[in-house]
């Protein structure tokens, strides 16, 4: 990870975390090249740590909160979109995400939704930014919102359908 050519070293670290748990050995220098790293570069490396290894969510959860609080709104979208991956393992990103649903990039409020729906079925709260979403200026934004809310509510039915076969099974 140590290349001097940023282009490379980012194609590394993408292809590290679709390796994903065999390339566990590595989380120790991923870590390290975040080091004076841009935003960017870092986000990378924590996307791939995060495939590499799930359980390190409680980690980085806090560095992409401070992505998405970021200046350059790709920046905030990228955030957004790892937490999306992530799902319910982001759920302590809620509270930054419903913030970033102000967000004056409609690229980036949407991004959130995605990342909010993810976590919705399991999140009340998260449920109840998506709800906020849709008084969102933008029809698009509005839209997103209620397919996210539509998503989720048809998560939680599956999931209410599965608890109860399950019962009557045993």
């Amino acid at each position: 990870m140590s290349d001097t050519n940023g282009e490379v070293s980012e194609l590394a670290a993408r292809t590290l975390g679709y390796v994903g748990p065999e390339a566990m050995a590595v989380l120790p220098d991923l870590y390290g090249s975040m080091k004076g790293a841009s935003i960017s570069y870092q986000l990378t490396l924590i996307h791939a740590i995060y495939r590499i290894d799930p359980s390190q969510s409680e980690r980085i959860v806090p560095i992409l909160c401070g992505a998405l609080k970021e200046r350059e709104a790709g920046v905030r979208t990228s955030a957004a979109i790892v937490l999306m991956e992530m799902g319910p393992d982001g759920k302590d990103a809620i509270p930054t995400l419903i913030e970033g649903l102000k967000d004056q990039d409609v690229p980036v409020r949407i991004s959130v939704i995605r990342a909010l729906r993810q976590m919705g079925a399991k999140n009340a709260k998260a449920v109840d930014g998506l709800e906020s979403a849709l008084h969102d200026k933008e029809a698009r934004v509005r839209s997103e919102a209620i397919d996210a809310l539509d998503s989720v509510k048809r998560a939680k039915a599956k999931a209410k359908r599965e608890e109860s076969n399950s019962r009557d099974k045993k």
